[in-house]
């Protein structure tokens, strides 16, 4: 048997032995997905006390 011949089939059978872990470990183990953005915002009113000269200030 030629060595070259010898790691090929060597790493063949660790690539198989990683494909049944991770069939077998199956959707459960699976990260579990986020959770929706939360939407209950509330609309507010600002009350300048000084004169902005028409001018508001970006936000966010």
């Amino acid at each position: 048997m030629h060595p070259k011949k010898g790691w090929l089939a060597l790493a063949g059978a660790g690539v198989m032995l990683v494909a049944v872990a991770a069939l077998a470990a199956g959707p459960g183990s699976a990260p579990k997905a986020a959770p929706g953005p939360h939407r209950d915002w509330k609309n507010i009113s600002l009350l300048y006390l000084s004169d902005i000269k028409g001018k508001v200030e970006p936000c966010g």
